[in-house]
C-alpha cells in the first residue's frame, strides 16, 4: 500500500509537469496521450488505495463486530430459549463442545472452531 502511495505522488507530479508544459504552449498529440495515460494510472492507484483502506478498516473492526454480535445473541438467549438465535450463534462461532466440568458441578463449553463474523 505504501508503494502505491509513493507511486501516486510521482504520477501526480508528472501530471503537474505535463500541465505546466501545456500552459507553456507545448501541446502535442503525444503530450495529450501521455497526459491521459498518467490520469488513468492515477485513477487506478486512487481506486486501489481506497479499496485497500476499506479492507484494512474491515479487518481492524471485525473482532469488535464479532464480540458485539455474540454478546447480543447471548443476551437474547438469556431472555428466551430461541432455536433461531441458537443457530445464529452456532453459525457464527462454529461447533461448541459441552463437557462436564472436572470436579465441579456444571458444564464446560469449548469452542472447536472460531470464524470471524461477516458483515
Amino acid at each position: 500500500m505504501e508503494r502505491e502511495r509513493q507511486e501516486l505522488v510521482v504520477v501526480d507530479g508528472r501530471i503537474q509537469s505535463v500541465m505546466t508544459a501545456i500552459e507553456d504552449g507545448l501541446y502535442t498529440p503525444a503530450l495529450k496521450t501521455r497526459m491521459q495515460q498518467l490520469e488513468d494510472r492515477a485513477a487506478q492507484l486512487r481506486a486501489s488505495l481506497q479499496i485497500a483502506g476499506a479492507h484494512q478498516r474491515a479487518v481492524l473492526t471485525a473482532p469488535r463486530r464479532f464480540t458485539t454480535q455474540a454478546r447480543k445473541l447471548i443476551g437474547a438467549l438469556r431472555e428466551r430459549d430461541d432455536t433461531e438465535t441458537v443457530l445464529k450463534l452456532r453459525r457464527m462461532i462454529g461447533p461448541v463442545a459441552m463437557t462436564p466440568a472436572a470436579g465441579q458441578s456444571g458444564l464446560r463449553f469449548t469452542l472447536r472452531a472460531r470464524r470471524v463474523c461477516e458483515g
